[in-house]
């Protein structure tokens, strides 16, 4: 057998042999001069460990066992068979072996699950990594790099992978493929598999075995990109992660560790790309922060967890919030075949997405009391306070509508809560920053009457931007609004509001306050798109602009 003018009849490897020929006769021949240096040599090859694979069987003639012979004693003939714990086989060679993989790789984790493979009363996910790597890994791709894998091959090595990775870090099999790898900062397997088959290159461009190198440059000189060769295959994974050419590396071989180093961060670099691409403009992860996650680094989550039941079971629940596969309310309804109220069941305020879960709902307040009060802490000790402090993150109004209304030279008066003196600073800071002077800054809180409200000169128009968010709070709005209105009646209140449950309704406050509504379409002023001004924040979000006023008299 010759590829070439190369000869490639007999390859071996320690003490296994395999004998490779065209013909039935070439094959008896080299059997009889195996068994003749066996005998010379004192040493017995086993006839039953000793198979007989034909790759392209005979079409018209069925060959049985009686064909070859090892001295006196005949060499069966298989379909399959095992060569350096890789299964060669007549057809479907690599299906078989990837089968093989997989069932070896699942019969590993089956073994470790008394070390706390399973779930949230196991190890935490940091630590079943490390043994899924050191043990289950290898067997998982061991061998394949010398084969050329399809992609239904990788597909079915990454299945197996990431429903390992989805176990371990409890989240369901609709989240993102590259949000279940970054958290953990692990390379899929598909990159793996290409470091192995990267460094077996390095490793035949850098032999000594004469063989190799002639087959490595004849295939690299010879085969055009469309052949099924091996090197062909590299050079296109070559191409894929900008490394020097095959052809480039014979010339200058590279050293061992660089090579290693540089095949890493060269896949590393392209696959932290790749999987931050499928994390962007995904719904569910619009609360995630993706400018921290690449492979090679563990996101906090998972850093920060104690190897104990309890941080581990948090680490699932944090896992499902930070991916937005933990199942609210507002999901119950939008994917339940039957009626269900997106409300939150625990205050009944509005509804329950993960917003209101974590930073609204009243229910939850005295758990999350202790955390916020810490959180406010920490943020205020490493901000700087003249721009960025704990009341500018959560809520404190930054006066833009009003802001933008005196750029626009209208005069205003700027409100937020008289019971948050920070908000009113960061009136104040807003102002300064845009060089806006001459503006008076009141304290009003909706609902109540005080002697700020009560003094408050007429206006034209009230501006408010999504202040319509609980439900609590809707009348004494409104209230608040027709109070104004009384002193100059063409006063308007024009408003925005974020549509979070199609069942709430203030149209029976506009009746008993005596008000009237109409809604303005965003597109009259190109405001309906998912992108204001460079801005994603409106996203998907579907937004509503209102102008109330004081209804009209109907007496005669």
């Amino acid at each position: 057998m010759h590829i070439g003018t190369t000869y490639i009849g007999c390859p071996t490897v320690a003490d296994d042999i395999a004998l490779v020929a065209n013909s039935a006769t070439d094959l008896q021949l080299m059997l009889n001069v195996a068994n003749s240096y066996a005998n010379r040599e004192k040493y017995v090859i086993h006839p039953e460990k000793s198979t007989i694979l034909m790759k392209i069987p005979p079409k018209r003639s069925n060959t049985t066992s009686s064909d070859w012979k090892l001295g006196d004693n005949e060499v069966s003939v298989s379909k399959t068979t095992t060569h350096l714990g890789i299964i060669r086989s007549e057809k479907n060679e690599v299906s078989i072996n990837i089968d093989d993989r997989i069932s070896c790789a699942t019969k590993t984790l089956y073994s470790l699950t008394g070390t706390g493979f399973h779930g949230t009363n196991g190890l935490p996910p940091t630590t079943c990594m490390k043994l899924f790597i050191t043990y289950v890994l290898p067997r998982l791709l061991y061998g394949l790099e010398t084969f050329v894998l399809k992609q239904y091959h990788l597909n079915a090595l990454e299945k197996f992978y990431i429903n390992f990775l989805r176990k371990i870090q409890c989240l369901p099999n609709r989240s993102v493929k590259g949000i279940t790898y970054l958290l953990l900062g692990v390379r899929p397997a598909t990159a793996e598999l290409h470091i192995r088959q990267l460094n077996l290159l390095g490793c035949i461009i850098r032999s000594e075995n004469l063989t190799l190198n002639k087959i490595l440059r004849r295939q690299i000189s010879t085969k055009s990109e469309t052949s099924d060769s091996w090197f062909t295959y590299i050079d296109k994974l070559l191409v894929q992660y900008d490394l020097p050419s095959a052809a480039k590396m014979v010339i200058n071989p590279p050293c061992k560790l660089l090579w290693k180093k540089n095949v890493k961060l060269a896949i590393d670099k392209f696959w932290t790309q790749k999987l931050l691409l499928d994390c962007q403009n995904k719904s569910t992860l619009s609360y995630c922060d993706l400018s921290s996650l690449k492979i090679g680094t563990v996101h906090k989550l998972w850093s920060s967890i104690e190897s104990n039941i309890k941080d581990v079971r948090r680490g699932g629940i944090k896992a499902r919030l930070i991916t937005g596969t933990y199942v609210l309310q507002s999901n119950t309804s939008k994917f339940n075949q039957h009626e269900v109220s997106s409300v939150c069941p625990l205050c009944q305020y509005e509804d329950e997405d993960i917003v209101h879960f974590i930073l609204k709902c009243n229910a939850l307040f005295k758990y999350r009391k202790s955390y916020i009060e810490e959180l406010e802490v920490i943020i205020n000790s490493i901000s700087n306070p003249n721009t960025c402090s704990w009341n500018s993150l959560i809520g404190a109004g930054t006066s833009l509508p009003g802001i933008v209304a005196a750029k626009c030279e209208a005069t205003v008066i700027l409100s937020d809560s008289s019971e948050y003196p920070q908000c009113l600073a960061n009136c104040a800071a807003s102002c300064e920053a845009n060089n806006l002077s001459n503006i008076t800054i009141v304290g009003i809180k909706w609902g109540q009457f005080t002697p700020e409200l009560l003094n408050l000169q007429p206006v034209d128009i009230i501006l408010g931007s999504d202040c319509f968010f609980d439900t609590k709070d809707f009348e004494d709005i409104i209230v608040t609004v027709a109070f104004i209105m009384k002193k100059r009646p063409s006063t308007e209140f024009w408003c925005t509001y974020q549509e979070r449950s199609s069942s709430r309704s203030i149209e029976y406050l506009l009746l008993k306050w005596g008000l009237e509504s109409r809604e303005i379409d965003l597109e009259t002023f190109e405001a309906d798109s998912p992108i204001l001004a460079g801005s994603t924040l409106p996203g998907n979000h579907t937004i509503h602009m209102f102008i109330m006023k004081k209804k009209k008299s109907t007496d005669s």
